[in-house]
């Protein structure tokens, strides 16, 4: 495992400048682009490799890998000890932030990096990096380690990307649901983030914050709506 976790950190951090790159590029550059790279088609041209669904691809792989390092990790003396942790952690959470957005079903046009990629792909990678989030935690087994973590994730739901948002608080309740009575020693910061997202302009943050407001409130016995006030 330790020969693998260097690399894929470097990978995803790779891939964000990547991200940037592609997001930059306008998407007609880059379909002339690939037209005049030699690709061939069904009839003999080369077939264009579509960067931003290859990137996404690579990351799947990526997460999809440390998740099993995370998983196994069960021996006495534990693989993730806080400078693996440290190392590993900020470039999972960041995977959030860099999410494609879903396709808008009325005019299909999406926003950011990932858009032309589709949904599919963004919500397989939100799924992964979740449960990555999730085995990471189970295998530090500290709180010591769960805040740092916990605090990156509520971050997020400070985005302007409403896919980011809604990503993050999907984490949340995940790690919520593994830790369970653990997790409330990360409640208190937890509160005023989602206190935040109450108002979110948007109604599918808002209606995913009550839910996972309602699964604290019910993993904790407290009325946290109370304390929102």
């Amino acid at each position: 495992m330790q020969h693998l976790l260097s690399p894929a950190v470097a990978a995803l951090t790779a891939a964000e400048a990547e991200a940037a790159e592609v997001k930059a590029t306008p998407d007609k550059k880059r379909r002339k682009g690939s037209a005049k790279g030699g690709g061939r088609s069904d009839s003999g041209a080369t077939a264009a490799v579509d960067p931003a669904a290859a990137m996404w691809a690579m990351r799947l792989e990526v997460v999809g890998a440390l998740h099993k390092c995370f998983l196994y990790d069960t021996a006495v003396e534990r693989f993730v000890d806080t400078e693996r942790f440290e190392q590993v952690m900020p470039a999972l959470v960041q995977q959030l932030e860099e999410l494609p957005e879903l396709l808008d079903e009325s005019d299909g046009e999406g926003e950011g990096a990932g858009a032309g990629v589709g949904g599919g792909v963004g919500q397989a990678v939100e799924a992964a990096v979740s449960s990555c989030a999730v085995q990471l935690a189970v295998a530090a087994g500290t709180d010591t380690l769960w805040r740092p973590l916990s605090r990156a994730v509520l971050m997020c739901t400070r985005s302007t990307r409403v896919r980011t948002r809604l990503a993050a608080l999907a984490v949340i309740r995940a790690l919520a649901a593994r830790l369970r009575e653990e997790y409330l020693v990360l409640l208190p910061e937890t509160l005023p983030f989602l206190a935040e997202l109450m108002e979110d302009p948007v109604e599918a943050v808002e209606a995913a914050c009550q839910a996972t407001l309602a699964e604290l409130a019910e993993l904790s016995g407290e009325n946290l709506q109370e304390m929102l006030s």
